[in-house]
């Protein structure tokens, strides 16, 4: 009967590190995917904001509320920081091939202007807003994340699209971009719709109803259309932000991203 106890302790070896094994996993799983969302700190409900009482967060400051679309526009594609990356060196302003050099490869910024050979001329509203909330492109293959749309998919319709009307104001300019350089798996687009599905909430803005209103309209421009925690968050295993150290500061594509937290030793509290 030896043989058949060396088996039962053989088994029961398994069990244990199959058991230890999901159990690390899962702990992993909750840890990095289920983490915090950018705002869930400041607890208490949130509502659509269809259903907020207060003054809207959202779109251009009150002396702009009448401006034209295109005026609006101009304003949101600064708070949005559009040109800091679709502009490269001595390039022409949102004409893209920005470089970004990562651990895994180097992401060059698209044309966003409306040339329609080259940038996003040809783009309808709906393929625009899938780009700002999904990721997607106009063939609706996944986007790097180096798009912050995971930042951007809290941005309203109506900002969005005046952002685009903006954009195609402008001149067009021809202008091809590199191909991207990434190594494997990282070049496989493929993957990006599994890290989209865990870490992009593709949700619009939703106001904090205990908070107040200059409270939601700061929480809306650093979260969403500034974007701030793209560079200041650090990021988890997965490249997604940990909101856990949000606004610690980290290091993004060789610059250093300050410690914005209210801390009055290492961040801005002071």
């Amino acid at each position: 009967m030896s043989w058949f106890r060396k088996l039962s302790a053989l088994w029961r070896t398994v069990i244990t590190v199959g058991a230890v094994t999901v159990a690390v996993a899962a702990g992993l799983f909750y840890w990095i995917v289920l983490g915090p969302g950018p705002t869930d700190f400041s607890s208490g409900p949130r509502v659509a904001l269809s259903d907020y009482r207060g003054a809207d967060p959202t779109g251009v400051p009150p002396e702009l509320a009448r401006a034209g679309l295109v005026v609006r526009g101009e304003y949101l594609a600064r708070a949005a920081d559009c040109a800091a990356c679709h502009t490269a060196k001595g390039g022409a302003p949102y004409a893209g091939g920005l470089a970004f050099v990562l651990p895994f490869g180097r992401i060059y910024s698209a044309n966003i202007t409306s040339d329609k050979d080259t940038g996003i001329g040809s783009w309808s509203d709906a393929a625009f807003l899938d780009a700002i909330h999904k990721g997607l492109d106009d063939q609706g293959e996944p986007l790097y994340p180096a798009m912050p749309y995971a930042s951007y998919t809290s941005m309203t319709d109506a900002d969005a699209l005046a952002i685009k009307a903006y954009l195609f104001s402008l001149k067009p300019v021809h202008s091809e971009v590199p191909e991207d350089q990434l190594s494997f798996p990282f070049n496989q687009r493929w993957l990006l719709r599994v890290w989209a599905f865990l870490f992009n909430s593709d949700k619009r803005f939703e106001p904090a109803t205990t908070r107040s209103a200059q409270w939601n309209r700061g929480a809306y421009l650093a979260e969403s259309l500034a974007h701030c925690g793209d560079c200041h968050t650090p990021r988890n295993l997965a490249f997604a932000l940990d909101n856990r150290r949000k606004f610690a500061g980290d290091v993004e594509a060789g610059w250093r991203a300050y410690n914005i937290t209210s801390d009055d030793q290492s961040g801005v509290g002071a």
